[in-house]
């Protein structure tokens, strides 16, 4: 087995979609993991050697479910190299001094559509979760979401 140390926090948050992740790998990836609560431990062994991934493969892997994106989602930091994961936080960075929760408004628009548009002209997955907006997808294609989500943001 190959050991992952994460924080509390980090467990938690796993452990509320521990089974769709445990399916997602063992399923797409042969990859048996298991999770232990007390020490804040998560063990990873891959059943075929052709889908044994370095440790820094997984960590990003798990940064990317705890920044509250779904196991497929969050799956594409493994096969894919150039795939990073970048984070705008809503409190430290203050747009005119707006609310977290007027921001979070403006950026999703009626029924999720603005949110969308973004990630379809952007070719990135996004994700609003515990006031960050997490952006997911190759650099070049980030930094496009980035400056799109700006610009909603000033207005």
């Amino acid at each position: 087995f190959f050991k992952l140390n994460v924080s509390k926090k980090e467990i938690n948050i796993l452990l509320k979609k521990w089974e769709k992740i445990k399916f997602f790998l063992k399923n797409s990836l042969l990859i048996d993991s298991k999770i232990d609560k007390e020490r804040s431990q998560l063990f990873f062994r891959s059943r075929a050697l052709k889908y044994f991934f370095h440790w820094y493969d997984m960590k990003l892997f798990i940064n990317t479910l705890v920044a509250g994106f779904e196991p497929r989602d969050a799956g594409l930091v493994l096969f894919y190299e150039n795939i990073l994961l970048t984070s705008i936080n809503l409190v430290a960075n203050s747009f005119k001094k707006k609310s977290v929760f007027k921001i979070i408004s403006a950026l999703v628009g009626n029924n999720g559509i603005k949110k969308k548009l973004i990630e379809k002209h952007s070719n990135t997955k996004i994700q609003i979760y515990n006031r960050c907006i997490n952006i997911l997808g190759t650099d070049k294609n980030i930094l496009l979401a980035k400056k799109l989500i700006i610009n909603i943001l000033k207005k």
